[in-house]
C-alpha cells in the first residue's frame, strides 16, 4: 500500500523491556480449573453455562449484588482444564468492560429479566444469569426467585451487569442514568481473575448444579 516504515532499533530497544514485562505478567497463574468451562459461542449463546455463572458470581461479589446478568457476547472463549493464567482471563473477557450495579424494585428486575430472556438465541445478547432462578412457561415468567425466595415486587434488589449492557449495548435497557446506578470502575477481567484466585480451584460441575433458567 505504501513504503514500509523502517524499524528504529533505538525505539525497539527502549520498548522491549516493557513488552517482556507484559508477557511475563500475562503468564501469572491465578488458579486452577478441575474441568473445562465451556465458552464456545455455539454453546454460550444458546444455553446457561458454568462459565457464564462464574463471571456473574464474580460481578455479584465485587458489587455485593443479589443477582447478575451477563451478555454472552462478552464471553469469547473457554477456560480449559488445568492452570488458569492472567492471559487466559484476558482472552475469555477481552473487552475490559467495567462491572456495574443498579438497585431496582423487584417488579423492575422482573421486567429486565423478562426482556433479557426474550433476546434471540445465537446472538451475543443472550443472557447468562447468576443468583436467580427463573421458571418460564409459554414464554412468560412463572416464577423468579432471588436468594432462594420469590421476588417481592416492591422490595429493592441489586443487580450486577457490565458497562456495555448498562449503556444499552445489545439492545438492553439504558441504565447508566438510573439514580441508583454505580459503575465500580473495576474491569471485568480483573474482577473475574480475583474471584478465581479467591475461590479456586474452580469446579464447573458445582456451577452447573445451580439452575438459573427452567423452561416448562
Amino acid at each position: 500500500m505504501e513504503n514500509e516504515i523502517v524499524e528504529d532499533p533505538e525505539m525497539i530497544s527502549f520498548l522491549k523491556p516493557f513488552q517482556d514485562l507484559g508477557t511475563e505478567k500475562l503468564g501469572d497463574i491465578l488458579g486452577m480449573a478441575t474441568h473445562k468451562l465451556e465458552g464456545d459461542r455455539r454453546v454460550t449463546r444458546y444455553q446457561q453455562t458454568a462459565l457464564g455463572k462464574l463471571i456473574g458470581h464474580s460481578y455479584m461479589e465485587v458489587t455485593k449484588a443479589d443477582l447478575a446478568v451477563v451478555n454472552s457476547g462478552g464471553i469469547r472463549t473457554s477456560l480449559e482444564q488445568g492452570k488458569i493464567s492472567y492471559r487466559d482471563i484476558r482472552t475469555v473477557v477481552p473487552f475490559a468492560n467495567s462491572v456495574c450495579s443498579v438497585e431496582m424494585k423487584g417488579s423492575e428486575i422482573k421486567n429486565y429479566i423478562d426482556g433479557a430472556l426474550k433476546k434471540e438465541k445465537g446472538t451475543g445478547a443472550y443472557p447468562q444469569i447468576a443468583g436467580a432462578l427463573v421458571v418460564v412457561k409459554n414464554g412468560k415468567i412463572k416464577s423468579l426467585k432471588v436468594g432462594g425466595k420469590e421476588i417481592s415486587p416492591n422490595k429493592m434488589y441489586r443487580m450486577a451487569i457490565n458497562q456495555y449492557m448498562a449503556s444499552g449495548g445489545d439492545g438492553y435497557p439504558l441504565l447508566e442514568n438510573h439514580p441508583r446506578y454505580i459503575d465500580t470502575g473495576y474491569p471485568d477481567y480483573k474482577v473475574v481473575g480475583e474471584y478465581i484466585k479467591k475461590h479456586g480451584p474452580i469446579n464447573p460441575w458445582n456451577l452447573k448444579t445451580e439452575k438459573s433458567v427452567i423452561n416448562l
